[in-house]
């Protein structure tokens, strides 16, 4: 009998090893991803997904999730340094290109230093999502404003 309910049990938990696996469907998008990451000139940044950026030969740059475990809430000088030199680099146009995820600490601030969404980063709703952990992907692309005028 034993043997009967642990046969249940398993069988209640079984599990496709490949859903563990990407698809060749995110691998294109990924890659069609850092493609275009590689063609404007300047820094990307490339909020919750900095690989990317590196994959595509741009600088490097923190992951969001850190720095805003350091400056929200947080009130000390080097906290509020810190915050201020990421505002000050949304104003300044140290970056060319955002690339946020749909839930992005970001988009606030880059907003109210002028950049603005101008397409969404995938054409399919089904691609690039991450199979374990947290459920978010690069979603929007920005620019500042006096960028995207000059774009035809």
């Amino acid at each position: 009998m034993a043997s009967v309910v642990i046969c249940l049990h398993l069988a209640m938990h079984v599990h496709d090893p490949r859903s563990g696996f990407t698809h060749s469907r995110d691998r294109i998008a990924g890659e069609d991803l850092v493609r275009r990451l590689r063609l404007p000139p300047g820094r990307v940044l490339v909020s919750s997904h900095p690989y990317l950026a590196r994959f595509a030969g741009k600088p490097g740059h923190a992951h969001v999730a850190p720095l805003m475990d350091v400056v929200k809430g947080a009130s000390g000088p080097v906290e509020t340094g810190l915050w201020r030199a990421v505002q000050d680099s949304m104003r300044a146009r140290a970056w060319s290109v955002l690339v946020l995820d749909t839930r992005d600490w970001m988009y606030d601030v880059a907003s109210e230093a002028g950049y603005r969404r101008v397409a969404a980063v995938f054409g399919e709703e089904d691609v690039f999502w991450p199979i374990t952990g947290y459920r978010t992907r690069p979603e929007w692309v920005m620019l500042p404003e006096e960028q995207q005028a000059a774009t035809p």
